[in-house]
């Protein structure tokens, strides 16, 4: 008996570091996670401007190169049209890049949750192994007491038995008791 709990003991033991350890790990992979959302945010921003002064450089550099191969300035809304074309183009690329930072995101999450999955089924059942040592250790204890309360109720009669006997005993051969 005394060997089973000892066992149950071990794996408790065992569960206890298994859930500190993760609980460090998930506390790190957190932190990761505040740090990659947080790169990811300045990525963005940084890309943005990087965008917005290639855009402009590019705009600036393809109607100075368009008029100088043409010779003649092009009317404002031509202009604008090759502007438009150009930021529908940089806001297509960006995102692509956006949509594919959050789908390596989402991929990240999926594996750590993949890597805490053994540590909920272990949090299980540490949680079955404590209901069944409560409730088999309770048992038996209430089967004892009530053991040794018969035991004692036994010892009892025994002893009230004893007694008469021999109070009977001295009463008969004639000896007063105090």
């Amino acid at each position: 008996m005394s060997c089973r709990f000892h066992d149950v003991n071990d794996k408790i033991l065992e569960i206890k570091k298994c859930e500190t350890e993760a609980d460090v790990a998930w506390n790190s992979f957190r932190q990761d996670l505040i740090d990659c959302i947080s790169g990811i945010e300045l990525l963005k921003c940084k890309l943005k401007l990087i965008s917005e002064n290639n855009n402009n450089t590019n705009n600036n550099n393809d109607i100075l190169l368009s008029d100088f191969k043409e010779g003649a300035p092009k009317s404002l809304s031509e202009k604008a049209s090759i502007l438009n074309n150009n930021l529908q183009i940089s806001i297509r690329k960006n995102s692509m890049s956006i949509r594919r930072s959050f789908l390596a995101y989402n991929n990240l999450v999926s594996q750590h949750e993949l890597l805490f999955l053994p540590y909920f089924e272990m949090k299980e059942y540490y949680k079955q192994l404590q209901d069944f040592a409560k409730s088999e250790v309770l048992t038996k204890e209430k089967l004892s007491y009530g053991e040794a309360l018969e035991d004692l109720m036994f010892l009892s009669k025994d002893i009230q038995e004893t007694k008469t006997r021999s109070e009977k005993l001295q009463d008969n051969s004639g000896i007063q008791h105090p």
